[in-house]
């Protein structure tokens, strides 16, 4: 019984520390979280599917991702494609599709 306890307060914890906390309104600890890939793209807020349609196109390289800004739940009628573009890969603009 003790460890269903404290197996259960462990995964409160874990998800209060994932999704508990907004950090959109301070933009130093945006891209700092701890779990947050620093050299992969990443959307500001949500989750992103595998990235599909690379393109080369004029210096700039594009990829589209189904990209869900409501949250980590997997609601589809928020689901859309998002488009990204990058001239070296480490830096990358956000576009409307």
């Amino acid at each position: 019984m003790l460890k269903f306890i404290i197996m259960r307060v462990l995964i409160i914890v874990f998800f209060i520390s994932l999704f508990g906390f907004s950090k959109e309104n301070n933009p130093k600890a945006l891209y700092n979280e701890s779990h947050r890939p620093q050299f992969h793209f990443t959307y500001k807020k949500g989750w992103l599917g595998d990235i599909n349609g690379l393109v080369y196109y004029k210096g700039e390289y594009h990829f589209f991702s189904q990209h869900c800004s409501d949250g980590p739940d997997l609601s589809y009628p928020n689901v859309f494609w998002g488009h990204a573009i990058s001239t070296d890969w480490a830096s990358n603009r956000i576009e409307n599709v």
